[in-house]
């Protein structure tokens, strides 16, 4: 397909529109095969456009315009034509036959079409001028189906082009022209001289899509996704899903140097900026023209961002301020993302609530905060060891709470299956012996086998009632255990901020409550299961010794007889 798209611009008159590639040119007999050959081949790629020729008579006596469209089939539209016979206005049969087909539109094939256009050419009467489109949104479709990996992929005929959408997107527009919600963010551009890519979006030419770099693109671990998610819990961002990206998102390699690279950096760097102010505010809300932020600290800032749209790119001001973050080089933002990234790294609550507090000392106002970002960042980072240094003992005091916690949780889950435990042995034991005593009573001392019925089915009431007492026992011991159960998670949840991760899950993981927990189930279904069919079998003894007359009424009077 570069092949092809290459013959086009090195034999053809070419013109660049925004990604598509338009060639209009004059044709002579002789290079009529080869635009039905590049054409063609174009089109086992991609859809493409239709191939348009227009036919001008030099007389006046016609002019056709022939479209060779991408499914194959040819169109014939006659602009004007005078009906003049074939043989005045030719003398070669070819040319003839070429005329007749086309007042007649019986042209139906590409080999017939590209007979009888170069028959009219090559009369020298006859000037032909072709027309043809390369469509850079077809080609991202081809991209990407010819790649292993997920991505969104965009096709540029010039570098120029890429930068021209960059310059006229505003802040919403950016995050739409570089979000890949698919993978990796891939721009294709013929003219690049090198491949260069950050964390999630990459600059490559046609012919480096096959090599190990672009491998290494997609292969690269990206903390962006992570550092998102940790951006949207700890700042209020209006209209986060649709314009929010991180700094990073956008970040090139530093090691690539060119003077398109440049240009990218540039244009992008109020972006950069303005979504690490962004990140780093507590509450950030849209206005008419950028964003109204607050960062809350130990004073507070309340400033209006300014996001102009213009012509050279869009611009970051400070309202009523002076341009303090216009003025902010390269270097500056990159300072300003190195401490936001550092921000998000790791214990992401405690390091920003460090940097609010500093940043709020040392200035009042956005702009300000950004020019003294050097001594922000140096202090940000000493305090932060001050403070982790005096919430040691703070974090030795909880972590002492939540085992004793732990310990105390366990032994009382314990007394709850313990005493689950000795009632199933207590109960069946008293149940059992009184049955067994009470009826070996009855039958020794009755005679009349009505009076022992009745006896035996009066002294299975209690059995009834405490069987029932005894269900009711286990269901209350049930729901004490999972209220302490309920009041563990709670209690955990309560510090899970306050210890570290690593610690926190290994006092989760080690105080026992999983395993005890399947125990008391496990001795709580047993109990369930034992006296549900104690229960049953008393009502059964019920019916059968006062109704049914059934086996058990037989077994008591052969006992008796």
């Amino acid at each position: 397909m570069e092949s092809s798209i290459d013959r086009l611009q090195d034999d053809w008159a070419t013109e660049i529109v925004g990604r598509r590639l338009k060639i209009e040119d004059d044709l002579s007999a002789e290079k009529v095969d080869s635009v039905f050959d590049t054409v063609e081949n174009i089109r086992e790629f991609i859809d493409g456009r239709n191939l348009v020729f227009e036919l001008d008579h030099q007389a006046g006596s016609f002019e056709y315009q022939v479209l060779w469209e991408t499914s194959g089939d040819v169109t014939i539209n006659d602009s004007s034509d005078n009906g003049a016979d074939a043989d005045r206005l030719f003398g070669q049969d070819e040319a003839q036959t070429a005329i007749r087909s086309l007042r007649s539109d019986s042209v139906s094939s590409r080999d017939r079409l590209e007979e009888d256009i170069r028959s009219l050419v090559e009369t020298g009467s006859v000037d032909c001028q072709f027309q043809y489109m390369v469509d850079g949104s077809h080609v991202d479709e081809y991209v990407q189906s010819q790649l292993d990996q997920s991505c969104c992929a965009s096709y540029y005929f010039e570098k120029s082009d890429v930068i021209s959408d960059i310059q006229g997107s505003s802040f919403e527009e950016l995050k739409e022209l570089f979000y890949c919600d698919q993978g990796k963010r891939l721009f294709v551009i013929r003219n690049l001289d090198q491949a260069v890519s950050g964390p999630e979006v990459g600059y490559f030419p046609p012919e480096r899509l096959g090599e190990t770099d672009l491998n290494s693109f997609f292969q690269r671990d990206s903390y962006i996704d992570d550092q998102h998610e940790r951006i949207r819990r700890e700042c209020a961002i209006d209209r986060f899903d649709d314009q929010y990206l991180p700094p990073d998102y956008m970040k090139l390699d530093s090691s690539s140097q060119s003077g398109f690279i440049d240009q990218v950096r540039s244009l992008l760097r109020p972006y950069r900026l303005a979504s690490g102010i962004l990140g780093v505010s507590n509450v950030s809300r849209v206005t008419d023209d950028g964003w109204q932020v607050r960062i809350n600290g130990r004073r507070v800032i309340e400033s209006d961002l300014l996001l102009n749209n213009k012509k050279e790119g869009l611009t970051l001001e400070e309202s009523a301020v002076d341009d303090g973050l216009a003025d902010a080089d390269q270097e500056t933002v990159e300072s300003f993302i190195e401490l936001f990234n550092w921000i998000y790294s790791s214990r992401t609550t405690d390091r920003i609530s460090v940097f609010r507090n500093i940043a709020t000392l040392y200035s009042t106002t956005v702009s300000g905060m950004i020019t003294e970002i050097g001594d922000i960042e140096e202090s940000v980072r000493s305090n932060f060891e001050f403070y982790i240094r005096d919430s040691i003992e703070e974090f030795v005091e909880v972590q002492q709470d939540v085992t004793e916690y732990v310990f105390n949780t366990h032994r009382e889950l314990s007394d709850i299956r313990r005493g689950l435990a000795n009632n199933l042995n207590r109960d069946l034991f008293r149940m059992v012996a009184y049955v067994a005593i009470t009826w070996a009573g009855i039958i020794s001392q009755l005679s009349g086998i009505t009076a022992i019925q009745t006896a035996l089915t009066a002294s299975l009431i209690p059995v009834f009632v405490y069987i029932s007492l005894g269900l009711r026992t286990a269901y209350s011991l049930s729901q004490q255990f999972q209220a302490t159960e309920d009041g563990r998670e709670q209690y955990y949840s309560m510090y899970e901020n306050r210890i570290d991760e690593n610690t926190f899950n290994g006092i989760k993981q080690g105080d026992g409550s999983d395993n005890m927990k399947r125990q008391f189930k496990i001795d709580l279904w047993i109990y369930y299961v034992l006296f549900t069919l104690m229960l049953g079998l008393c009502v059964y003894a019920i019916v059968d010794l006062t109704w049914l007359d059934g086996p058990l009424s037989g077994v008591i009077e052969s006992i008796v007889n």
